[in-house]
């Protein structure tokens, strides 16, 4: 002990209460912790202790106990005091445990701030809660809910897409100002039941859970309630107010003309179902759904209890041996296992919550500070728990046998392996794969004068396929022809006096512009001439094409395929560098009919890929590269991504275009490398902001 001569004071805020009663124990006591909303259980012989506990010395108490014609010793007073310490339950002369951390970010992240009194505003709530727990209302309530399971039944899409028109500022705010308003009446709920079913009612406040705001009431003496279902009804009172507002602004919403109002009920009534069914009955977390649960199984500390059992069950297979944190001798086989399921559920949502939370932060902010704090906050309460309990994890490694050390030992060295050993040497990219192709179509308008080889099959390079004729562009080259020929004629009509001779410039210049038409015409005539770009086989041809047939400008005629093969793929930032030039990948088709080929890597852009206009790969059509917004060209990616380009080695078959992913032997990099590289790369970015 820090100090046998005296003993620090219990908490003032502390409550000593009865528990429940057993043959096989008795009487049971707990200490309540308001702040936190805990509950400890001591034994009857704690309770004598803390009796003559403040104020006295190891000495006096064992004093006292020898007066009262019982015994007990120094050890269960220290394991007494042991079990206060841990627990926090002592009180600080050099802080106030419910100001901890005052002003830090910890504070901020969880403080508690109250604002008003029940005793100011019970009769307003009194009067209001009354009339709405009313058999007569309730009554009015239900039927009004299935009239809106009928309404909604034929205007389910209508109510869904409704909320488009609400994703911008304005709609912000609609539904800041509608949480607020149906956190209020959920509170005033809690407070109405509890008081109607004999607890005490303190006050109204503001309470921070991981950074947000959040609303809560003060309210005591629950655990003197007789009936756990009382405890239930105080637990789903805010739930209840929050569907009956559902439920009336549901109704108002289908009755009620377009305009502001009808927005309002929307978002009252949308914001009511999401809160009531996935935020407060949400047993993970510690709001009304964990206390409905918690009373319900009659298990006090539900949360940390079932925290400390999956841990306990967790440490007994690794290690053989577990730290004692309860009694869990008390619970039956199916409570077990659904107080290890639920701890183990518990342990997973706090991760999920704080990654949730620190993306959130990092993803849509633009200030430095504010991701540092995303950083610090995961650190403090992901990073620094886990590191701390892998090192109190080394007194059980101790205490095992031999054999568990070895594989123990051995299963941490195989992790340091692969997270520090460069052993990561392929890299997978998403790629298609398609035939070099040539589409062809008309460059002019005009009317088939000739068929050469326009049929499906074999064809070479530069072979003419049609031969067509254009009316217009013969009118308008004889026209052009004549016009040269009579400035030809005035040009040579020319004499020697100064007026012809200015007009002379004059002529030249307008010759020098009809030749220009005429040759733009000869090349126009030119490309009525259509012919093969490429040897291969034509396909997609018109079938009824026929002579005298028009077609215009732009219509396809078919497409060129040719035996060579190439493809494209696309790779993150962090693996660009660690491709050398050339290289032969493997190339895994989504079809699985199709065997994996080789393809040789001759090019990869040196610039990052603004676009992707392989759209087969993106996220909006089933791919992995997660893409913002479409362009006019293609789609925007999330990341920095880079185009490379391949060739098939390998004789493949290949008629149509192949989805798949691109397997790369990259340079060496252990995974420990490349996250630290990519955190690095991040806080880059954000110190550039």
């Amino acid at each position: 002990m820090e100090n046998e001569n005296c003993l620090p004071r219990l908490r003032s805020n502390l409550k000593i209460i009865k528990g429940d009663f057993k043959q096989s124990t008795g009487q049971s006591w707990k200490i309540f912790d308001p702040i936190r909303n805990k509950y400890f259980l001591i034994s009857h012989q704690d309770v004598q202790i803390l009796n003559n506990w403040n104020g006295n010395n190891v000495d006096d108490i064992c004093l006292a106990f020898q007066r009262a014609g019982s015994m007990v010793s120094e050890k269960e007073i220290e394991s007494l005091y042991q079990f206060l310490k841990q627990n926090e339950l002592l009180s600080d002369k050099n802080k106030e445990f419910n100001q901890d951390s005052t002003g830090s970010i910890k504070g901020i992240l969880f403080s508690k701030i109250p604002i008003v009194s029940f005793n100011k505003v019970s009769f307003f709530v009194c009067f209001l809660f009354g009339v709405l727990d009313s058999l007569k209302f309730k009554v009015f309530v239900i039927a009004l809910f299935f009239l809106n399971l009928y309404l909604l039944s034929g205007s389910w899409s209508q109510y869904i897409n409704y909320s488009k028109n609400l994703f911008n500022f304005n709609g912000f705010w609609l539904y800041f100002f509608a949480i607020v308003f149906v956190k209020v009446f959920h509170e005033m709920s809690h407070a109405f039941i509890a008081k109607k079913l004999g607890a005490t009612v303190g006050n109204f406040g503001i309470v921070t859970f991981f950074g947000f705001p959040l609303l809560y009431t003060e309210i005591e003496r629950t655990e003197e309630l007789e009936s756990k279902y009382d405890r239930v009804s105080i637990s789903l009172a805010g739930i209840k107010v929050e569907l009956i507002i559902a439920v009336l602004a549901t109704f108002l919403w289908f009755v009620s003309p377009d305009g502001f109002l009808k927005e309002i009920y929307f978002v009252i009534s949308s914001s009511s179902w999401v809160m009531s069914l996935l935020v407060n009955l949400n047993p993970l977390a510690k709001f009304d759904g964990y206390y409905v649960l918690s009373d319900c199984l009659e298990i006090d500390n539900l949360h940390s209890r079932a925290g400390n059992y999956f841990l306990y069950i967790t440490e007994s297979f690794i290690f053989n041996c577990s730290r004692k944190n309860d009694d869990f001798s008390l619970f039956t086989v199916k409570q077990k296992i659904f107080i290890y399921i639920y701890g183990m559920l518990t342990k997973i949502y706090r991760v999920f919550v704080v990654f949730a939370v620190c993306f959130a932060v990092y993803y849509f902010n633009s200030y430095l500070l504010l991701t540092l704090v995303a950083f610090y906050f995961f650190g403090v309460y992901v990073l620094s728990p886990f590191f701390s309990y892998v090192i109190s994890c080394y007194s059980l490694f101790k205490e095992t046998t031999l054999v568990r050390k070895f594989a123990i030992s051995f299963f941490v060295f195989m992790l340091l392996v692969v997270s520090f050993f460069p052993i990561n040497t392929r890299v997978i990219s998403p790629a298609t794969v398609t035939n070099l192709y040539s589409p062809i179509y008309t460059a002019e308008s005009g009317l088939v004068t000739q068929i050469k080889k326009y049929k499906n099959g074999s064809i070479n390079q530069g072979d003419d396929l049609l031969i067509l004729s254009s009316i217009d562009i013969e009118n308008q080259l004889e026209k052009r022809m004549r016009e040269q020929e009579l400035i030809q004629y005035k040009i040579d009509g020319v004499t020697g006096n100064e007026q012809d001779k200015r007009e002379l410039v004059i002529l030249y210049q307008r010759l020098y512009e009809v030749q220009e038409a005429i040759s733009g015409l000869m090349e126009s005539s030119s490309e009525l001439r259509i012919q093969s770009s490429l040897s291969g086989t034509l396909v997609d041809t018109i079938s009824d094409i026929t002579i005298g047939r028009f077609l215009a400008k732009g219509t396809k005629l078919g497409e060129v395929l040719t035996d060579e093969m190439l493809g494209v793929s696309y790779i993150q930032e962090s693996d660009f560098k660690r491709i050398t030039l050339p290289i032969e990948a493997k190339f895994y088709p989504k079809d699985l009919t199709i065997d994996p080929f080789m393809v040789n890597i001759y090019k990869i852009d040196n610039t990052a890929a603004k676009i992707i206009d392989e759209v087969v790969l993106t996220s909006r059509h089933g791919g992995r590269i997660l893409v913002k917004d479409e362009s006019s060209n293609g789609f925007v990616p999330n990341e920095t991504y880079f185009k490379l380009y391949f060739t098939v080695a390998s004789d493949v078959d290949l008629n149509n275009k192949l989805v798949g992913s691109l397997s790369i032997p990259v340079d060496n990099k252990s995974y420990f490398s490349i996250y630290t590289e990519q955190l690095w790369k991040v806080l880059l970015q954000e110190m550039r902001r």
